[in-house]
């Protein structure tokens, strides 16, 4: 039986299995699909960005590799999912920028990279007021607003007195070194033109070369020096409290005495702040100081006295007194005008104290001289008044003409004595002699003044 059941099964084997086995060895290695598995590098990348203001426009510097999957994010919110894409931001900032590569072998790795991005800043600069102008020089202020973004290192001022428009290539240009935004700087014009209006404005060049401007504004030059041998200058226009700036530099600051005020009226048809006094108490006080103390000397101010002047031929109103205000002494100069004798004639006397000797003790005292002198004139009206002592020589101006003069004076010029403070508007404690009145544009000078120069302050 066993016999017979092996040799069914060798049979079986011999007629089936066999030509399988046959069949599939004769069959080539081609005739079946074999499955290919990728072959992937490791992922290298490189994040490159090029910015133009709030723009950046990004690309990857990689290996050949291929990728499947490539996710960007813009640190603010933004992605994309292109390979090269351009992204806009809504400001300027510095972000953290990512980007996930996946590649055909599903690996992934992730590059970062820190992106500033910016956006222009126009520059802006102001133009500031025009000071101590004078027949060749002036100063002009130059205010810096905004630096802008690249900042600009290139500022200063134009000005011309041809071109109502200056700009950089048409106008003369003084530059600058260095501002801080929101910082004023003045600048010092020289060699210019007297006697003319000039144009001048503030400018600034941005990163890219383009000039930015200020506003136009003009100053008229002098036709005569002004400014040279000023040692106090009070025009009240910027002051607001009871201490008078001194314009001059030489800072002989004057204090307002109570009854005195500044307030705002027209003279010479434009608005100016001038000094009030009310003809009881108020004056100006300015201390004692060397430069108050010349050999030489002009005073220049404007006067008006709207309420007329006393009808007592005796009663004066001082307009300036330089001596001690408690007792009068050391006096060295002054001035007064009274009622002429008849409406509306006017009374002017401007006197100096003569250098006789160095001795200022109350007995060496020399007697007052000076020019007076009476004319038609309207006291209730502006009048600007000068006096000048060169000398043995003394003169007064009214209105820009020869008022008084007087050729004889003795003496080695005005006496030097300290200690008396310089006061407008009242005399001394024991001899008030009160003004009531205004006074504007005060100026004391170490020089005396030609008349060239005198014309020229009764434009101011």
């Amino acid at each position: 039986m066993e016999k017979h059941l092996r040799g069914i099964t060798i049979s079986f084997l011999k007629l089936c299995l066999f030509p399988l086995i046959l069949l599939v060895v004769s069959c080539g290695k081609d005739k079946f699909p074999q499955r290919i598995f990728p072959k992937c590098e490791p992922i290298t990348a490189q994040i490159a960005a090029a910015t133009n203001q709030l723009k950046v426009d990004y690309s990857l510097n990689v290996n050949a590799a291929d990728f499947d999957k490539v996710e960007w994010s813009f640190g603010d919110g933004g992605t994309a999912s292109t390979f090269n894409p351009s992204y806009t931001y809504k400001e300027a900032k510095t972000v953290q920028v990512s980007v996930k590569l996946t590649n055909k072998c599903g690996e992934q790795a992730t590059f970062t990279r820190s992106i500033t991005v910016v956006q222009d800043v126009v520059p802006s600069v102001a133009t500031g007021s025009s000071s101590r102008v004078n027949n060749t020089t002036a100063n002009v202020t130059f205010q810096l607003l905004n630096v802008g973004l690249p900042a600009a290192t290139q500022y200063g001022i134009c000005y011309s007195y041809t071109n109502s428009s200056p700009r950089i290539g048409t106008a003369d240009t003084k530059s600058l070194s260095s501002v801080s935004a929101g910082d004023s700087a003045v600048i010092a014009l020289s060699n210019l033109t007297p006697g003319v209006s000039y144009y001048y404005c503030s400018y600034i060049i941005d990163s890219k070369g383009n000039p930015q401007y200020g506003e136009v504004k003009k100053f008229e030059t002098t036709s005569a020096d002004i400014w040279t041998g000023l040692v106090a200058y009070y025009d009240f226009n910027t002051d607001t409290g009871t201490q008078i700036k001194d314009l001059s530099g030489k800072n002989n600051t004057g204090t307002l005495k109570i009854g005195a005020d500044i307030i705002t009226t027209g003279r010479n048809n434009k608005t100016e702040k001038v000094l009030r006094l009310d003809g009881v108490s108020g004056y100006l006080d300015i201390n004692d100081h060397v430069s108050l103390r010349p050999n030489k000397l002009t005073v220049s101010l404007w006067f008006r006295i709207p309420d007329g002047l006393p009808a007592d031929a005796l009663r004066g109103m001082q307009l300036y007194y330089k001596s001690d205000y408690n007792t009068g002494d050391n006096a060295l100069y002054s001035a007064w005008v009274k009622y002429g004798g008849s409406t509306p004639n006017v009374t002017i006397h401007a006197d100096i104290k003569p250098k006789e000797s160095d001795d200022c003790s109350k007995e060496s005292e020399s007697k007052w001289a000076g020019p007076h002198n009476t004319q038609h004139r309207d006291e209730k009206s502006w009048h600007h008044f000068v006096a000048v002592f060169d000398g043995s020589v003394g003169k007064t101006y009214l209105d820009g003409e020869l008022w008084a003069i007087k050729t004889d004076i003795e003496g080695f010029g005005i006496r030097d004595c300290s200690g008396g403070s310089l006061r407008f508007g009242i005399q001394h404690q024991r001899n008030q002699d009160n003004f009531k009145g205004h006074l504007d544009d005060i100026r004391v000078y170490e020089v005396p003044l030609t008349e060239a120069q005198i014309r020229e302050l009764s434009k101011h």
